[in-house]
């Protein structure tokens, strides 16, 4: 824990000489700033060891800081939403998207992701862009796929199946503080069949 805080110290430190660096060349007002991280962590509260080898909504989970730039027309709508937050469900693939709408690149049909100053305006991400994950081996093999997708209850959950275990799993994501598998729930056979068919019509 203590080597952890070290690293948050360092690396607050070095963002801190970098804005200031952007800030002292004037190119903080025109620069396109994300702040991301690749995974969550669950801190052994769900018994499981090490970080990505499993598709629990807590490592899937993490915030996304975005900083558009103040001076460019094709995020003006974005640029209207500083200091705001949202909630929608992004993806690592969106990073793509947003940077090439932000330099006025036509973004190509072939890219799964969706541009986040889209979502910062509000737009509901479409139905073809889910957001799925795969995991293969990390640490202990654990061959999985994932989805998360917007059910027609209109809430956000996470489907997950593992091929190492004959439990599926199903999270509602609107509720991390009380997350409990829902899978074998007869309440969520509506939910865990329309994620067994998105995933097979999206795979």
């Amino acid at each position: 824990r203590v080597a952890n805080q070290l690293q948050f110290e360092l690396i607050d430190k070095m963002i801190g000489k970098f804005l200031d660096f952007l800030k002292g060349q004037g190119l903080y007002e025109n620069s396109l700033i994300m702040f991301i991280a690749d995974h969550g962590e669950m801190n052994g509260e769900w018994g499981c060891i090490d970080k990505g080898a499993y598709l629990n909504p807590q490592v899937l989970r993490v915030p996304v800081i975005l900083t558009p730039p103040q001076n460019n027309a094709a995020v003006k709508d974005a640029v209207k939403f500083t200091g705001t937050t949202c909630d929608m469900p992004c993806s690592l693939l969106d990073i793509a998207p947003t940077v090439l709408e932000t330099a006025g690149i036509e973004i190509p049909e072939r890219l799964d992701g969706y541009s986040l100053l889209k979502t910062l305006s509000g737009e509901p991400r479409p139905d073809d862009k889910p957001i799925m994950f795969d995991i293969w081996n990390h640490v202990v093999p654990n061959p999985a796929v994932g989805i998360l997708f917007k059910a027609s209850d209109n809430n956000y959950y996470l489907y997950s199946y593992n091929t190492t275990h004959e439990i599926d799993e199903l999270y509602d994501i609107s509720i991390l503080s009380e997350l409990k598998n829902l899978y074998g729930e007869p309440h969520y056979n509506l939910v865990y069949k329309e994620a067994l068919n998105l995933m097979n019509r999206y795979l």
